[in-house]
């Protein structure tokens, strides 16, 4: 009878294994909410998607995107960034949230794209034409690659905000108080 039950722990052991998907390692980015996106971002920017052409990208087919920098918001950004990614299936959002003024966007854990359990970052899709606001170095945050279809866009303007108040308040030195953008 321990034996049968051993072995049976054994092989559920082994089957799990076998099938789990689990994230070995955190990617940049990982379970930061959106003001620690914002804070330890070395590089923010606005994009928009001057191309997007499927493709074979490590033997899974893929897209390989091409965003253009249309403002560097923090850091120094490129003139243009290309970034490949693999899509199992044909998972694509184009959710805003409602110009991100929708309260489900704010929730630390909500973001346009989908975050599928084991992965170790969420699936980000884009479409040409459209802009996106980046944080390419921390893709692994929910909030990394929001769609922007207007220029009163909440999220844009609270990340606009926070670098600038951010900016001012170091050169303000220590003690300064940093301004509070409202979301």
């Amino acid at each position: 009878m321990m034996r049968t039950k051993l072995l049976a722990a054994v092989v559920l052991v082994l089957a799990n294994a076998a099938v789990s998907d689990a994230c070995v390692q955190a990617q940049p980015g990982f379970g930061l909410d959106a003001d620690d996106l914002i804070a330890r971002a070395e590089v923010i920017v606005l994009v928009r998607v001057d191309s997007a052409e499927r493709e074979l990208i490590h033997e899974y087919e893929g897209m390989r995107t091409t965003l253009k920098v249309v403002e560097v918001i923090k850091g120094e950004g490129r003139a243009s960034l290309s970034y490949d990614f693999v899509s199992l299936g044909s998972y694509e959002s184009d959710n805003d949230f409602a110009g991100h003024s929708s309260l489900e966007f704010w929730h630390p854990s909500n973001g346009r794209s989908e975050w599928f359990g084991g992965e170790c970052e969420p699936r980000h899709s884009f479409r040409k034409g459209r802009h996106y606001l980046y944080f390419p170095g921390k893709l692994a945050a929910v909030k990394s690659a929001e769609v922007i279809r207007r220029a009163d866009d909440r999220w844009l303007r609270y990340v606009r905000c926070t670098v600038l108040a951010d900016k001012e308040a170091s050169l303000e030195g220590a003690g300064a108080l940093p301004r509070k953008c409202k979301h």
